[in-house]
């Protein structure tokens, strides 16, 4: 999709940059400061431990976590030692808790860059600037405007990429820029799991830490019959996945289960029209075609985390598990603290802290689990609600002596 738009909203420490193709969303690019390394920066590293297990060694590049240099990217016929000091490239940045992936194998404008690797692990060079980048790679007569919110990144892009100067519009208007032209919108559903297609089908999109995983759906998709109807959701969702691949920046192996297609010229019109998808894309890509079981198999070179990755956190209350402990199941728990507390002299009349959910099992399917407990104990299991509290959470307290 060729981009004929770009909306930029920048502040100190946060630039963000949304391109659009005919009003979609098809790229985002969040641009921080910070000291995290970034592709293609220049780092001077001190080898602190070699890894023989997995054929590397971890980098002090002056990060905050060490980075990974494996054997097969170092300079040929050179082994790694410790206390060694190298000059790196960064190839793939941070991601949780994943150092940044790193390369010795210098090119001549990487060694024009530094003379030495002597002197204290850090950056040599930046990667330059992704926002002129995109600006610089969407250039052309495709390209209708780049609306920037911040007068000061405006004159920085017009000295920066002058070949888009007459491209760049100022947004004065009072609405935030994003909210404004709906891409606020549009991020909250890149980051969901669910992608509607237009003809009544649907993607699920699921992130692991192993696999981005990519199921087509034909939902209430209509056909003149069951075949026709699989061949024109799959091809509907090969065009849309392209899109999702890029925008969600999913990378590594991605395994994709279309609506099973048995002939091979028809599952070669949908790989045709996902290769047509990606054809933009700047990342190395290798699609291994269908296993045996129909699944279409991947891979998608890695820079760094996800847009998910980068825009989420685990959440506090199911560990980025996406489901909290059944309220059932945490009562019970409940109770088991409550006796195993108890074992202690000291303990006062219990009271338990939960979230409504957790009390009204305690209250009905529970009840006879409690008095139960109650009983053992010899005094009454106090209930106190607190919505504060996860679903699945609960907080054990005690007050003055049992009698």
């Amino acid at each position: 999709m060729p981009i004929d738009e770009i909306l930029i909203s920048a502040m100190p420490g946060d630039r963000r940059a949304a391109a659009r193709s005919r009003g979609t969303l098809v790229r985002l690019i969040f641009d921080a400061d910070s000291d995290e390394p970034r592709p293609g920066d220049l780092r001077r590293g001190r080898i602190v431990a070699l890894a023989p297990a997995i054929g590397g060694a971890f980098v002090d590049i002056g990060a905050q976590r060490h980075g990974l240099l494996m054997r097969a990217d170092a300079p040929a016929g050179r082994a790694l030692a410790e206390g060694e000091a190298l000059v790196v490239r960064v190839t793939r940045s941070p991601d949780g808790d994943k150092g940044a992936k790193l390369d010795a194998r210098l090119s001549d404008n990487d060694v024009a860059a530094t003379a030495s690797a002597a002197g204290a692990p850090g950056l040599i060079k930046t990667s330059g600037d992704p926002i002129a980048d995109l600006l610089r790679g969407a250039a052309g007569e495709d390209l209708r405007q780049v609306v920037i919110d911040d007068p000061s990144t405006l004159s920085a892009l017009r000295a920066a990429v002058p070949e888009v100067a007459g491209a760049l519009r100022y947004w004065g208007e009072a609405a935030p820029l994003f909210a404004a032209e709906g891409v606020d919108e549009a991020i909250e559903a890149a980051l969901a799991a669910q992608v509607p297609l237009p003809s009544g089908g649907r993607l699920h999109i699921e992130e692991t830490a192993a696999v981005a995983a990519i199921d087509v759906d034909t939902g209430a998709f209509a056909g003149a019959s069951a075949r026709a109807a699989a061949l024109a959701c799959d091809l509907e969702a090969a065009a849309e996945i392209g899109r999702q691949i890029v925008l969600r920046d999913l990378a590594g192996l991605i395994v994709i289960d279309f609506v099973p297609l048995r002939r091979p010229a028809e599952r070669e019109r949908v790989l045709a029209v996902l290769r047509d998808a990606l054809a933009g894309d700047d990342r190395q890509m290798r699609i291994g075609g269908w296993t045996r079981l129909g699944l279409l198999e991947m891979v998608r070179e890695r820079r760094g985390p996800s847009l998910r990755r980068r825009l989420t956190a685990a959440c506090p209350s199911c560990a980025g598990l996406g489901a909290v402990g059944d309220a059932r199941w945490v009562a019970g728990d409940a109770l088991r603290a409550v006796v195993a507390e108890r074992r202690d002299p000291a303990f006062g009349i219990p009271a338990l802290v939960v979230s409504p959910a957790v009390a009204a099992a305690l209250r009905g399917p529970l009840a006879a689990a409690r008095r139960q407990v109650e009983e053992r104990l010899g005094c009454p299991v106090t209930l106190q609600e607190s919505a504060l509290l996860p679903a699945g959470g609960f907080r054990l307290t005690k007050t003055e002596a049992c009698r």
